[in-house]
């Protein structure tokens, strides 16, 4: 879903009113590239995520929408650092394991990422607003700019860390 508003000038050049809108498109069924690693794939949908955050961002979208992005983005570039063992969506502890495991991040997540893995993991406050039995009216969110710059820092420590290991 794409969201944009338009504005412009009749021939008068008469301010004419803004149109919000959105846009729809429907992409062919994705076809499955089968001859990569598990790690590589990780590590491609996340940076995939992270992408799509950044241009939710970029065009306002609601920040519970970029943050959603953003928190598969971090858990799947994490992961794809960590080898075969893959346990839950508990940002800080596959943070704790990949630095572990050589990622070259600080020991502590910074504050945006902590923020983040409040909504991210069980019980999913960002995905569900919580369940049935913990609902949740209103969920804030990191400062989006800065959140998404700490998921591009995990980016680039991922990326040094596949390019020693080549």
């Amino acid at each position: 879903m794409i969201f944009f508003t338009a504005q412009g000038k009749n021939m008068n050049n008469k301010k004419l009113p803004s149109i919000n809108a959105s846009v729809c498109i429907t992409l062919q069924p994705a076809t499955l590239n089968k001859g990569i690693t598990a790690d590589d794939a990780l590590f491609n949908i996340g940076t995939q995520f992270l992408a799509g955050a950044k241009i939710a961002a970029d065009n306002q979208s609601p920040p519970i929408a970029v943050a959603l992005l953003a928190g598969f983005a971090a858990e799947n570039i994490l992961k794809s650092t960590l080898g075969k063992e893959r346990r839950g969506h508990d940002l800080l502890t596959i943070w704790a394991e990949a630095v572990a495991a050589g990622l070259e991040l600080p020991a502590e997540a910074p504050p945006e990422i902590t923020q983040l893995d409040t909504g991210h993991k069980s019980p999913y406050y960002i995905r569900y607003a919580g369940n049935y039995y913990e609902p949740v009216s209103l969920i804030t969110t990191p400062p989006i700019v800065k959140l998404l710059e700490e998921i591009e820092n995990i980016k680039t420590a991922a990326l040094r860390k596949r390019h020693r290991q080549i």
